[in-house]
């Protein structure tokens, strides 16, 4: 088998580094491709950006419902999610706490959404029907409230 080609099964998005040192809290938010119908099977990784090491993964089914506490002013919640990072997830639903065993201090974080097989097909998502996560950096003074 030659792996050394592009792999058509998978749609894979890399987020910007981030830095976690100073009390952010590291909200991504995106659109569930199994919720969409643009994958089988979708997750979000936390990879330490040094190295591009995996450190923790989050599958679909952990992601369905996460943006549920957003409904009274957004549509269609089902089909988003909602996953918070930080060193310090006191307070905070759907919270991914990092430690420094995982990511050391004064290193950056990097998120990669990972979503294989559209259903009834042998091959990834469009890119040009997927939209890219966004990480949305809470500074450390302000923090979001779990509703």
């Amino acid at each position: 088998m030659n792996c050394l080609g592009d792999n058509q099964d998978e749609d894979w998005r890399l987020s910007p580094r981030s830095s976690i040192d100073s009390g952010q809290v590291l909200a991504v938010v995106g659109t569930l491709k199994t919720a969409t119908r643009n994958a089988t099977y979708s997750a979000i990784a936390l990879n330490r950006s040094s190295v591009l090491q995996g450190i923790g993964n989050i599958f679909d089914e952990d992601l369905a419902g996460t943006a549920s506490a957003f409904s009274g002013t957004v549509d269609n919640t089902d089909r988003f999610y909602v996953q918070y990072f930080a060193r310090d997830c006191s307070g905070l639903s759907h919270c991914f706490e990092i430690t420094e065993e995982m990511i050391p201090k004064g290193e950056t974080v990097a998120f990669i959404e990972r979503n294989y097989v559209v259903p009834g097909t042998a091959r990834g998502a469009d890119s040009r029907q997927t939209l890219t996560p966004l990480v949305i950096i809470f500074d450390g003074k302000a923090r979001p409230s779990s509703r």
